[in-house]
């Protein structure tokens, strides 16, 4: 009996150490099998860009392969936004096959594995995943004639140059579009040098700090909050007709980044259902509705213009103040005079809307304030001020029916 055992203790040792190796194996076949593939279809790809005239990002034809590698991978491929360059994405493969193809393919200029360009002196392999998991979108950088190196940065000799928006630096004559999604150029050493270490030849300033993020396809822009390259909901109210009634377009400025002007509202947003929030009568003024969240100038109009009965935004002239506080670029407290001390008695209207609404928060006003600003009503004190119209701590006010 305990030479039985200890037989089938080698056995279960010898068969556990047989079926890892197998698994080994396979992985090892199937990235093999991946990076010939990936070689035959460069071929195609290359013979595209060198051969045509094409836009920066535009799709490449898979020739007779499919949008399918032999394993059942996900493939695209398109033309880079660097002169002679393509990019090759796989998506829905294994983890385990990714650390296989880190190790052991040279061809690319460059491998990125979820927006990390994979340092081949590192051996960081982690950037795949664990084992068992579906590996991160990989994007294959090739020069077109598949063999050339590139140039590497050797000075700032030549670095700017006269480059349109949307171009945003030159090097040594040729405008290189690194920032795909907003007007920056770039102005040392260190930020070129991170330019062109991005797997996708962006880079995006939050503060200080410059990181690198897609460059999106055609029709699809940067999601901040998400990461990555999305198709956006919407730019405007209409878009989000086809999601029925009360919907509007949230905008959103994590999503696609905004122009640097401070006129410029955000460019995309999400679409979102226009809940109404509380509905009161303002005494000798009209009906009212207040937004269930606070938001910025740009939605509190969206806001109001999606909810259902809505005429339009409350005004500075809703409130009954005495001057003229939009015209003059004045603010202060809602007098009932024609001075602008902040001493005297709130005009009927403001005490009307602080007891409908309480005497708490501060709303938007449709009045522009300046370029950057618009008028705000705080129900606090009694005063009609200003703010940015980037500003999220507000609530939009809608007035209803006629």
């Amino acid at each position: 009996m305990i030479e039985m055992l200890g037989t089938l203790a080698i056995m279960g040792v010898l068969s556990i150490g047989g079926i890892a190796g197998y698994g080994y194996a396979v992985d090892k076949y199937r990235a093999n099998e991946t990076i010939d593939e990936l070689n035959k279809r460069a071929v195609v790809y290359a013979s595209q860009v060198l051969n045509n005239t094409l836009q920066a990002g535009e799709y490449l034809s898979h020739g007779e392969y499919g949008d399918k590698t032999a394993l059942g991978y996900t493939i695209e491929a398109n033309n880079s936004y660097y002169p002679n360059e393509f990019e090759v994405t796989l998506t829905n493969y294994p983890s385990e096959v990714c650390r296989d193809i880190l190790k052991n393919y040279m061809i690319p200029y460059q491998i990125v594995v979820a927006g990390k360009v994979y340092d081949p002196d590192s051996d960081n392999y982690d950037i795949c995943g664990n084992d068992g998991e579906t590996a991160p979108e990989t994007l294959f950088i090739y020069t077109a004639d598949l063999n050339q190196e590139k140039e590497e940065y050797e000075g700032s000799e030549g670095i700017i140059g006269d480059c349109i928006q949307g171009e945003e630096f030159s090097a040594y004559g040729t405008c290189y579009p690194c920032d795909s999604i907003k007007g920056y150029y770039i102005a040392s050493e260190q930020e070129y040098a991170l330019c062109r270490a991005c797997g996708r030849r962006s880079i995006q300033h939050d503060g200080m700090d410059a990181y690198c993020v897609p460059g999106c396809m055609s029709g699809q822009i940067y999601d901040t909050q998400e990461k990555k390259c999305i198709t956006p909901e919407c730019s405007q109210n209409s878009d989000c007709s086809s999601k029925g009634s009360n919907y509007y377009c949230e905008l959103d400025f994590d999503i696609g980044g905004f122009e640097s002007s401070c006129e410029q509202q955000p460019l995309y947003g999400r679409c979102v259902k226009a809940t109404e929030g509380t509905r009161k009568t303002v005494t000798g003024v009209g009906t009212y509705v207040k937004s269930g969240s606070t938001m910025n100038w740009w939605n509190a109009q969206s806001y109001c213009q999606a909810l259902e009965g809505s005429v339009r935004m409350a005004t500075v002239a809703d409130f009954g103040c005495g001057y003229d506080y939009v015209g003059a670029n004045k603010t202060g407290y809602c007098n009932i005079d024609t001075s602008t001390s902040s001493s005297g008695t709130r005009s009927a209207n403001m005490q009307a809307f602080q007891t409908a609404f309480g005497k708490s928060n501060s709303y938007w006003l449709s009045d522009s304030y300046s370029a950057c600003g618009a008028h705000l009503a705080d129900l606090g004190d009694g005063r009609v001020t200003y703010s940015s119209r980037f500003n999220n701590g507000s609530y939009a006010l809608c007035r209803v029916g006629d």
